[in-house]
């Protein structure tokens, strides 16, 4: 390893400055709404000038329950042909489920679904099967729709009351961040709630993402290199939006435009 240099040097005085400008920015900031998954349904976390004011899991036990006994179903093509313990066990605690079910609380229009699911996954869990029949298949569809419905209301009105305590003053300033699953297409219960409750002009402006983040101080981070990246290109670089994606990758990009160039021209000569 070689030692470090003079520029090396500089690089990690360049870091600490920034690293120190980016918590300076996040105690500047007056409310921010820090949000992420978690198994029981989502964590609400709010910082006021970097200090947590207030946190909450506001999601009842029938979205956990419900997405518990979907994943009944889903557990099957999990299962190796050799994982009979495992899928005994299963069996086990589905038909356990299925005797508790009248006392879980579960939304009404839920229960036949949850039936259904429970009573294949008891009788059914370790089987090797390329589909499922109809009537499990759109059980399982209802009770994705049924969790979805609870905890998207719970998650929503717990913005909505969090945004009336804190007044429209305070709101329009205010900024939110995300941690999203990760996923190819969608953002997810958390983005879609905080979106419709910020509104599409704050996206990217006010309102974050981060996918596949789940550390809390990490996020509420995020959102100071956000603005600090944002400044930083601003007055050196004339786009304030240049490192809203990696600032290299734009060189990186034009680099090897430039070597395909340069390849199709040396073949075009060769030929």
């Amino acid at each position: 390893m070689p030692s470090p240099t003079a520029a090396d040097r500089l690089n990690a005085l360049f870091n600490e400055a920034y690293e120190e400008h980016v918590e300076r920015l996040v105690r500047g900031l007056g409310d921010v709404l820090v949000v992420h998954s978690t198994p029981a349904g989502g964590h609400y976390a709010h910082y006021v000038h970097g200090e947590l004011a207030g946190a909450a899991e506001p999601v009842p036990p029938a979205f956990r329950l419900l997405k518990a006994i979907g994943h009944g179903p889903t557990s099957f093509p999990a299962l190796s042909p050799d994982d009979s313990g495992r899928a005994r066990s299963i069996r086990e605690q589905a038909a356990a489920t299925l005797a508790e079910l009248p006392g879980l609380g579960l939304p009404a229009d839920s229960l036949e679904a949850a039936r259904v699911a429970l009573e294949f996954t008891a009788d059914r869990a370790g089987e090797q099967l390329a589909t499922f029949p109809r009537e499990v298949m759109d059980a399982c569809e209802r009770l994705i729709l049924a969790a979805g419905q609870v905890q998207g209301t719970a998650c929503r009105h717990h913005v909505q009351a969090l945004r009336r305590s804190m007044g429209e003053e305070r709101w329009v300033r205010a900024y939110g961040i995300v941690g999203t699953g990760w996923g190819t297409k969608e953002h997810g219960t958390h983005y879609e709630v905080m979106l419709d409750a910020f509104g599409a002009e704050a996206l990217n402006t006010r309102f974050f993402a981060s996918m596949g983040e789940k550390d809390e101080a990490r996020l509420l981070r995020r959102v100071g290199v956000i603005l600090a990246n944002r400044g930083t290109c601003q007055v050196v670089l004339g786009d304030a939006h240049r490192m809203d994606v990696e600032l290299i990758g734009d060189a990186v990009q034009r680099a090897l435009a430039a070597g395909d160039a340069d390849d199709a021209a040396q073949s075009d000569a060769a030929s």
